[in-house]
């Protein structure tokens, strides 16, 4: 079949008029020429099709300096002016920010750019895009004078933020239309906040799309049409796919009601339900609610492997306590979004790889809810690379989120970023994360793991609000860093977080707080590494069960700036008395004044500094607090300080906590200085010598940190015993 989608989804929104009281209403021009009335709803409900004015929207200024998107086909309008309202046409040439016009004078106070919550929707057409946002909060310019930042490119993570953006809309506006894009080229988007003053909000959030041809899906037709357009629509998610198969892509547009099918979503297609039925309007999930009903033990949606985009957006999936999972993905890229998972005999979701077979998962999930499940919400396994924003996880059975086998792959980077997520009141360990021993071909090659928690509300579970587990040792050196910062850590049953250390890594936890956590510590420490070095600054660990925090580790518990005070038997318990393993720097133990000033259990309020006067926002305090300059560290070196047999390779692996200011080097054998070549990864760097000018003696390694942010510079000396029998 030759699915051929409308070039306009709107061409498709007849007979809209009077939709709310005090609607404004638009003109857009469709490709024949024919006129129809456009609906613009407020931004509460998500409805502006529109964001951005064609005419004196932006000035164009030279090309942007960015991913080049692919060449396109000029919409066939006789006159491009008469575009409507907030449509873009695309290529174009970027705008320039605008001047401060005199209607909009900044106040000489206004020192910090808008708060903002990132891009919050966006839908795939035919050869265009749908976005939305919710409006950002300055501390002084009124709302509706912040204009917004669009940026995009074809591979994700690759938006150039220091080239113009490809186009700045008219204040006030919060969504926007694409036109004009190429059909099956992946669209990665970043929406930055800008105020009158020219200061932007720094956000990375980024939402993936393919613009494809559309195919029209709603239960109430009486018989399935050719889906081409939404009066000819199919009557069933599955009729459509068969319908689809053979295309390289197709984007599936599913009206309110409730379909009980069970199918496999093949590469590069995507689901975007909660439309109305007529698709009179853009995809409003909470209202038109579109739901998968599950099957007796049965997975509703299953995603074969590929490398192609698959997204499913604005659906319900209720398990009923019958139904096994509601969405499988085996190696493939995917986007999970807007959806509800609730009432499954298994997991909600499940994401695995085959890494015997070099298979790796990619993508994110957005705005989910995954609750009430008989197993884990969300389980993870295998090589993966995700992200997961503003998503719950609540009541299941078993954990929120389980990773039980996370695999580090040799030459590659394992990640999991987990913003702004709740993760509460479930059976098991909130987050319950176990890193696998490194596989790979090339073991020269360091694999990179990544972890990190950002406000992440992880409260009242039935175990550890986090537990963390390695199952390698330091004889399998992987560049690691879990870092936790800005989170809420509270009320669970047993350690706020649980870490096991049995090989050296970036640990970190920063600007958040464990609280009143019934089982042993508000952070608890145990593993074999003596290289481990786990930091906590500017943090509560406070009434908790029996000890703030607990040390059984090898490796040593470094507390700076935290307070720890009203736990049950004592601030720090040190289990290794033979040797010290635990430093506390400025800390208070003593009941006192809290130098967070808040031991609510809402984090957000507790540690964000909100802006003065109104606040127009419902989310503006869910947004984390600013991120403090970090100073650079060594948080590694293999080999380990020691001696060097002839079977070691005259070379060093060096790890940072991050990648500036970098480091200068020096080596020394018996105190004669000795060529290098210094090689400078992300955030580590090797160093490497082939000319020694003898085969024994003291190899001394000299890493000398510039000084920065105001900490004079830091010498850090290795040495090596170098072996005769080299």
């Amino acid at each position: 079949m030759n699915v051929k989608g409308p070039s306009h989804l709107a061409d498709c929104c007849t007979g809209i008029t009077g939709m709310v009281t005090g609607v404004n209403k638009v003109h857009e021009v469709s490709s024949n020429g024919e006129s129809n009335l456009l609906a613009q709803i407020d931004f509460i409900q998500l409805l502006c099709i529109c964001a951005l004015l064609f005419i004196g929207g932006c000035d164009p200024v030279s090309k942007p300096q960015m991913s080049p998107l692919p060449p396109v086909e000029k919409v066939q309008t006789t006159d491009t002016s008469t575009l409507p309202p907030h449509t873009f046409e695309l290529p174009m040439t970027p705008p320039r920010i605008p001047p401060n016009e005199s209607s909009f004078d900044p106040p000489d106070q206004d020192l910090s750019p808008p708060r903002f919550m990132g891009l919050k929707q966006l839908i795939a057409g035919d050869r265009e895009l749908y976005l939305t946002w919710s409006m950002a909060v300055d501390d002084y310019s009124p709302s509706d004078q912040i204009r917004y930042h669009i940026f995009l490119a074809n591979r994700s993570g690759k938006q150039d933020f220091n080239a113009p953006p490809l186009l700045i809309t008219e204040p006030g506006v919060t969504s926007c239309r694409l036109t004009g894009l190429e059909n099956g080229t992946s669209c990665h988007v970043v929406v930055r906040a800008s105020d009158p003053s020219g200061k932007s909000d720094d956000n990375e959030l980024e939402w993936s799309a393919v613009p494809n041809p559309v195919l029209f899906v709603d239960s109430s037709v009486e018989s399935s049409g050719s889906g081409t357009h939404p009066q000819s629509a199919i009557k069933t998610i599955d009729e459509a796919i068969g319908a689809a198969i053979g295309l390289p892509g197709v984007n599936i547009f599913v009206a309110a009601g409730t379909y009980p099918e069970q199918f496999l979503l093949f590469d590069g297609m995507s689901l975007y339900g909660g439309f109305a039925s007529g698709f009179s309007s853009l995809s409003l999930p909470k209202i038109n609610k579109t739901i998968v009903k599950g099957a007796k033990n049965k997975d509703s949606i299953i995603i074969p492997p590929g490398k192609s985009l698959v997204v499913i957006d604005g659906f319900l999936f209720p398990g009923e306590g019958i139904a096994r999972r509601a969405i499988v993905a085996d190696d493939c890229v995917l986007r999970i979004s807007h959806c509800l998972i609730e009432g499954f005999v298994d997991k909600g979701v499940q994401i695995e790889t085959d890494v015997d077979d070099g298979g790796e998962a990619s993508g994110a999930i957005l705005y989910c809810d995954i609750e009430k499940n008989q197993g884990d919400g969300l389980r993870i396994e295998g090589f993966v690379d995700l992200s997961i924003r503003e998503s719950r996880f609540r009541a299941n059975e078993q954990s929120g989120i389980s990773a039980p086998s996370l695999q580090p792959v040799h030459g590659e980077k394992t990640r999991l970023d987990l913003h702004r997520v709740e993760i509460s009141n479930n059976g098991d360990i909130g987050f319950h994360l176990r890193i696998a021993k490194p596989v790979g071909d090339d073991p020269k090659d360091t694999p990179r793991v990544r972890i990190s928690l950002l406000g992440v509300d992880c409260f009242k579970n039935e175990d550890h609000g986090l537990g963390l587990d390695l199952r390698y040792t330091d004889a399998d050196p992987v560049d690691l860093r879990i870092r936790v910062e800005h989170c809420s850590i509270r009320e669970n049953k047993k350690s706020g977080i649980y870490l096991d250390t049995d090989a050296q890594g970036d640990y970190s936890v920063s600007y958040s707080e464990l609280i009143g956590n019934r089982g042993s510590a508000g952070l608890y420490l145990s593993g074999d590494s003596t290289d481990a070095l786990v930091r906590v600054r500017d943090s509560e660990l406070s009434q908790n069960g029996l000890h703030g925090a607990v040390n059984s580790s090898a490796g040593l518990l470094k507390l700076v700036h935290s307070s720890l005070h009203s736990n049950g038997e004592s601030a720090v318990l040190d289990e290794l008395t033979e040797l010290p393993t635990v430093q506390l720097i400025e800390c208070e133990l003593t009941p006192g004044s809290n130098p967070l000033k808040s031991a609510s259990p809402r984090l957000w309020s507790s540690i964000s500094n909100l802006p003065s006067g109104s606040v127009s926002s419902g989310e503006l305090d869910r947004l984390p607090a600013p991120i403090n300059p970090r100073i650079t560290e060594v948080v590694g070196i293999s080999p380990a300080k020691g001696s060097l047999t002839a079977s070691d390779r005259l070379s060093w692996r060096i790890f940072l906590n991050q990648d500036q200011p970098q480091p200068q080097v020096t080596l020394t054998l018996d105190g004669q200085p000795q060529s290098t070549k210094l090689d400078f990864t992300a955030d580590s760097f090797l160093v490497t010598t082939s000319d020694l000018k003898s085969k024994s003696g003291v190899l001394e390694l000299l890493v000398l940190i510039p000084a920065h942010r105001g900490k004079p510079e830091q010498p850090l000396r290795f040495q090596y015993d170098l072996k005769g029998n080299r």
